[in-house]
Order: C-alpha cells, then sequence, then structure tokens
C-alpha cells in the first residue's frame, strides 16, 4: 500500500508540472507557488535543521525553504516538496489538524509517509517520467548525466540520482555516504 501511494504522489507531482504548463525542463516550483498565490519566504538563517516549512493561517498559506547550502537544486527540491504537502490529498487537513505548521527535513530522509510521499511528489514535480527518461535516453547513465540532469532540473543531486534510477531503462544502483555534499 505505501508504494501505491508513493507512485500515486510522483504521478500527481507529474500532473501539476503539466497543468502549470511545464512541458520541459527545468520545472519552476517558485512560478507554480506564485500562480496559486502561496508566499514563498527563505528561511531564516539562526534556524538550523530545518529544509523547509508550510503553514496554513487564516486561508492563507506560506512555505519557507531553506538557502543555507548555498544550493539552488535543494532550495527548488524543498519547494517541490512542501507543494507536495499543499497540493498531496489529506496533507493540508493532516497539518491543519496538527496546528497548521509542519516542519521537514533534508530530502528522501524522513521515514513517515507524509515526508516520503511529499519528496515523492517533489520528484515527479521537477522531473516528470517522461522528461526524465528522454533526457535519460540521450545521456550515457553515470554521475556526470545525473550531475547534468539536476542542473537541467533544476533539483538536487541526490534527487536526480534518485529519479534516474527510478526511470532508467536499466538497473541503476546508487550508494549515498554520510558526508556528501548535497543534502
Amino acid at each position: 500500500m505505501a508504494g501505491f501511494r508513493l507512485k500515486m504522489a510522483t504521478q500527481l507531482g507529474e500532473k501539476i508540472a503539466a497543468e502549470f504548463g511545464f512541458h520541459q525542463f527545468p520545472v519552476d516550483a517558485f512560478d507554480i507557488a506564485r500562480q496559486k498565490e502561496i508566499s514563498v519566504q527563505a528561511k531564516p538563517a539562526d534556524v538550523k535543521g530545518v529544509s523547509g516549512a508550510i503553514i496554513f493561517a487564516n486561508d492563507k498559506v506560506t512555505i519557507i525553504y531553506s538557502n543555507e547550502y548555498e544550493n539552488a537544486g535543494f532550495e527548488h527540491f524543498s519547494l517541490g516538496h512542501e507543494l507536495g504537502h499543499y497540493f498531496l490529498p489529506g496533507h493540508p487537513e493532516e497539518i491543519i489538524a496538527m496546528g497548521g505548521a509542519h516542519m521537514s527535513r533534508a530530502d528522501f530522509t524522513q521515514n513517515t509517509s507524509i515526508e516520503l510521499e511529499a519528496d515523492h511528489f517533489a520528484s515527479g514535480l521537477l522531473m516528470p517520467t517522461a522528461l526524465t527518461r528522454k533526457f535519460l535516453s540521450n545521456n550515457q547513465v553515470g554521475l556526470d548525466s545525473i550531475l547534468k540532469l539536476a542542473d537541467e532540473a533544476g533539483c538536487s543531486c541526490t534527487a536526480a540520482a534518485i529519479r534516474a534510477a527510478e526511470c532508467s531503462a536499466y538497473p541503476l544502483a546508487l550508494v549515498r555516504l554520510p558526508e556528501a555534499i548535497d543534502p
């Protein structure tokens, strides 16, 4: 059941990208938030350990993303993740029931269903399957192409590597070292 929900989250991210007119890389999550009249702000520098947050208050939505790593791909993925909490069925209601604010940590590192679903939504939003497969078919799969995918899609290297493994026509293994530079 969990695998089905993650696949549905990825597909919803892809659907939202298409609905907002993104049919090539990069998908602009900032533009999607703007079109939905969601306030987007960089996280205050003194708040550590949080990659993003979403706040539902008085019929207004605010998303906060981390820019502490000075990594645009990480910032885009964090925003995409928080948009997942906005668009995924049940997420706004769950967050509102918990007080209206929800904080998230770095990509694909938390094991709660709501966080994993938002990660998969962001992955589908920023790297829709058709675009990712087309990219991979035109580039030999390896570290260089994963870095190029991250650059073209405007997402983190970690997210690009995971998405490449999901969309590759060939078996692909990923090893993430604990001291990896890309959060």
